[in-house]
């Protein structure tokens, strides 16, 4: 079975931990929109480990959403799982 959690910006330094940690890790990235010229970005999934899974909330905008990340804390942590 699968873990899916919401991940804080408090938590970035332990996922990017997390994901180091991790065989394989797995980015899915959701946008508003199918044209990527205009599209914003909505939120960032990450598959790790077996089992793990964490979705970053960005671009949401409703009563009682989650307080998103800051792009650049997301450089910051996740960033270099890209290099």
């Amino acid at each position: 079975m699968t873990r899916l959690r919401a991940a804080r910006a408090d938590e970035l330094k332990t996922l990017a931990a997390d994901c180091r940690a991790a065989e394989r890790v797995a980015i899915a990235i959701f946008t508003d929109s199918g044209d990527a010229m205009n599209c914003r970005l909505v939120g960032i999934a990450l598959g790790y480990g077996e089992g793990h899974a964490a979705y970053l909330p960005l671009g949401h905008a409703y009563l009682g959403a989650p307080v998103a990340p800051s792009i650049a804390a997301i450089g910051e942590h996740l960033g270099p799982l890209l290099s």
